[in-house]
């Protein structure tokens, strides 16, 4: 979170982080989601460290945060059948890649579920959450933007694990979770 070089392949956090970090099981109540978890509160070096990683390339941050995300899945004892993860439009945006999807793959990995990013897609041209004011705004925002994605997997009955790198208002997870369900999903 700091910007401190570890090898994230076997420290997760420098041992400065690790002390600052208020590891919280932040249960967020969602209409269309099952659970929705959270590691941290989007503050200090959290705030920090997620700009590092959405805006400047830090993507070892996201295998940290895949590990930890997998290590609390198993504890609360839950059970998906697939993974996906929100979908970033390609529409030249500044960051270089999907933040979300990284911290989907590492879970995969961790859990040994497949991964079908494709589950879910982003219309071109549509704002970024960040990019409006207000709930209704977001909201109205991610109604419009997400949609089922190309891929063939069929989820009818399935529980599917929704992976996001943060939760502001929740909408981007309702809805998601919502197209998900009418894919099929009995949980997301």
């Amino acid at each position: 979170f700091c910007g401190k070089t570890i090898d994230p392949r076997r420290d997760g956090v420098c041992s400065e982080c690790d002390a600052r970090l208020r590891r919280e099981d932040l249960k967020i109540p969602l209409e269309e989601c099952k659970t929705s978890v959270a590691l941290y509160r989007y503050q200090g070096p959290v705030k920090t460290g997620l700009h590092r990683f959405k805006y400047q390339g830090r993507k070892e941050l996201g295998i940290v945060l895949g590990r930890e995300l997998s290590r609390r899945y198993r504890q609360r004892g839950d059970c998906a059948h697939v993974i996906t993860c929100v979908p970033r439009a390609k529409d030249g945006r500044p960051r270089m890649y999907n933040q979300s999807a990284v911290i989907a793959r590492q879970m995969a990995k961790e859990l040994n579920l497949p991964l079908d990013p494709g589950l879910l897609a982003k219309r071109k041209g549509m704002r970024s959450q960040p990019e409006c004011a207000t709930f209704l705004d977001r909201w109205s925002n991610a109604k419009e933007a997400f949609y089922a994605g190309p891929s063939r997997r069929d989820v009818t009955g399935l529980t599917v694990l929704l992976v996001d790198d943060l939760i502001t208002s929740g909408a981007t997870a309702q809805i998601c979770s919502h197209v998900l369900k009418e894919r099929g999903a009995k949980t997301v």
